[in-house]
């Protein structure tokens, strides 16, 4: 994501107490940061449970269902909602309390792409500050000038929250080096699952579950290794290999499909022109 594009929409932003109970299951339109200033929550999304601390943050991505609840009594939590791109309808969208499943059609419209990934930082659920008195100060300015009247709101709260953005990059950007060492033998590890199965179909989920983490969290990790997601990586090997056969070897189109792992040379011809933009005869007849 273009940093000089970045142009955030503030859609809701407050200094919130939740009460003694406090448990809410959902999903979002938008995106959502909660900064927990004080007591604990427990947040859930797609079966991986991650407890958020005092000083720390959750980041709540769009259209997927979650589960935040206390710990052990109220939460000081201030947060906001927001948009990375400030959209035609930016202003007419809400903030959701529905699950997925509750929502329409026409709630569902409302829903963000889910564009995260395309910044260079490893954004996880919960997240680690080691300087959590500059962000909660920045998220303070923000949600004073949200509840305020002065002139040239908008433009202060994108301001503000470019501010918040850009403090919780450097974090990230420092924290690289420990996510790295702490993950690079799960990464490893699902790079030659990956290339020593190309002729498999595989999940994301699966890969996910075989180093014990969430897919989003995957996809992140394996995008600061290798600049790809798992299977845009195994996409790119599987062609590669798919040339190579086609060039360099007699074996005809429907023996080399069938080494790739698809059902039918047809199937194989389809996903080889959707990744390519050529035919593999292409490649066999002209010997490219």
């Amino acid at each position: 994501m273009e940093m000089m594009n970045f142009t955030p929409f503030v859609r809701y932003a407050s200094d919130h107490t939740t009460d003694i109970g406090f448990h809410l299951e959902r999903a979002i339109y938008d995106y959502e940061l909660i900064f927990v200033k004080e007591g604990k929550m427990r947040y859930i999304v797609e079966g991986r449970e991650d407890i958020c601390n005092e000083g720390e943050i959750i980041f709540i991505r769009p259209g997927v269902n979650h589960t935040l609840e206390e710990v052990n009594g109220r939460i000081h939590q201030p947060h906001v909602h927001f948009d990375f791109y400030t959209m035609p309808d930016s202003k007419d969208v809400k903030v959701s309390f529905k699950k997925l499943e509750e929502m329409s059609e026409e709630d569902k419209r409302h829903i963000r792409k889910d564009i995260a990934d395309e910044f260079p930082v490893c954004l996880t659920p919960v997240i680690r500050l080691k300087h959590a008195y500059t962000v909660e100060s920045i998220l303070n300015d923000l949600i004073k000038e949200y509840i305020g009247i002065s002139p040239f709101k908008e433009l202060m709260l994108q301001a503000h929250f470019c501010r918040l953005w850009a403090s919780l990059c450097r974090e990230f950007y420092w924290n690289q080096d420990i996510v790295s060492y702490k993950y690079r033998g799960d990464m490893e590890f699902i790079r030659e699952y990956l290339s020593g199965n190309l002729d498999k179909e595989i999940s994301l989920e699966d890969l996910a579950a075989s180093v014990n983490i969430s897919k989003f969290h995957l996809i992140r990790l394996f995008k600061l290794f290798y600049n790809e997601t798992p299977m845009h990586y195994q996409s790119l090997l599987r062609l590669s290999k798919a040339k190579e056969l086609i060039q360099y070897t007699n074996l005809s189109i429907q023996e080399i499909s069938e080494q790739l792992g698809f059902q039918s040379i047809h199937s194989f011809s389809r996903w080889f022109k959707s990744q390519d933009g050529a035919a593999p005869t292409h490649y066999r007849s002209g010997r490219v």
